[in-house]
């Protein structure tokens, strides 16, 4: 992905696809590729498919909030959860398109990482509303109040000791899964 579109080397040749060929956007945000093949495309106008060796926009007629689409993360049930910067959280499963806001206790609406732990628990990161953690379909957010280091948190990386490590604006820490299940729980005053 490039701000000018998609480039795929093809036989020693770059081919591009941009905004007449349908993409959403011709700065490319983000790539996910499914285990079916699929590559979800990100873009600063919507998003794209690629499927099949053929391009396929969507966006508002495919339930997609007029938006940015940042990070794509397709989770290991088939759902395709789509960021997008100020427009919250788009779950895409079996056909049916959900969107995750504050009134589902998701604090920040510019989400920039996504990531599913070897758990299958999926956290959120957003650009002011910290951490988030999805409990059944509502999530759990957590910020500087509940002990975080940070309330911009740009990225999610879990480690083989299964610690989450969150690049933010005042550097990088980590979190364990363990400590925020015992905070939730009041085991804990706050996030260590």
């Amino acid at each position: 992905g490039t701000t000018s579109g998609l480039a795929r080397l093809e036989g020693g040749r770059v081919r591009a696809w941009g905004t007449a060929d349908g993409l959403r956007g011709a700065a490319i945000h983000s790539l996910q590729l499914g285990p079916d093949g699929v590559l979800w495309i990100g873009t600063n106008g919507g998003g794209a498919r690629w499927a099949g060796g053929k391009l396929a926009p969507w966006g508002r007629a495919e339930g997609l909030p007029p938006a940015q689409v940042g990070p794509i993360l397709v989770a290991r049930d088939g759902a395709v959860w789509v960021g997008t910067y100020g427009a919250g959280l788009i779950r895409l499963r079996d056909g049916q398109t959900t969107r995750f806001g504050e009134r589902e206790g998701l604090l920040g609406q510019t989400v920039l990482a996504l990531h599913q732990d070897a758990r299958g628990t999926l956290w959120v990161g957003s650009s002011d509303g910290g951490l988030a953690r999805l409990a059944g379909e509502r999530f759990l957010s957590f910020t500087t109040r509940d002990g975080l280091h940070d309330d911009g948190v740009f990225g999610i990386l879990e480690d083989a000791q299964g610690q989450l490590w969150l690049p933010g604006n005042h550097g990088i820490s980590r979190v364990s899964p363990a400590d925020v299940e015992r905070f939730t729980r009041g085991e804990l005053p706050a996030i260590p």
